[in-house]
């Protein structure tokens, strides 16, 4: 979906948000993917183009490698529900809207050990 400069944009914590298996077995598995910097799942709201609001998956993504959108999508349909539907978006850490999507305090947790 492409979304015009200027659109006013609704981001921010969902009230009922998925399950917390469901969102920390996206974090495991999407930490696996070493593109994939940070995740994100807050609440989006767009007057008639994400109408009604939904959470949707940003993975911030590194720059200088291929996007790991196939990867992604196959993590996602193994983890979610039958029949459950999630959009997503790749950022990369210079994107605009990144520090609005931070501040809705929806990251997941990677399960990344630290070097």
């Amino acid at each position: 979906m492409k979304i015009r400069a200027g659109t006013t944009a609704y981001i921010g914590p969902p009230a009922k948000p998925i399950p917390k298996q469901i969102s920390d077995a996206i974090g495991t598995e999407l930490g696996k993917i070493p593109e994939i910097l940070e995740v994100h799942l807050p609440l989006v709201y767009i007057k008639g183009l994400i109408d009604p609001p939904t959470q949707i998956l940003f993975a911030v993504v590194d720059e200088n490698r291929p996007g790991p959108q196939g990867k992604i999508v196959e993590v996602m349909k193994r983890v979610l529900p039958t029949k459950f539907y999630m959009d997503i978006s790749e950022l990369h850490s210079s994107d605009p809207q990144l520090p609005a999507i931070r501040a809705s305090a929806t990251q997941l947790n990677l399960n990344r050990k630290p070097n």
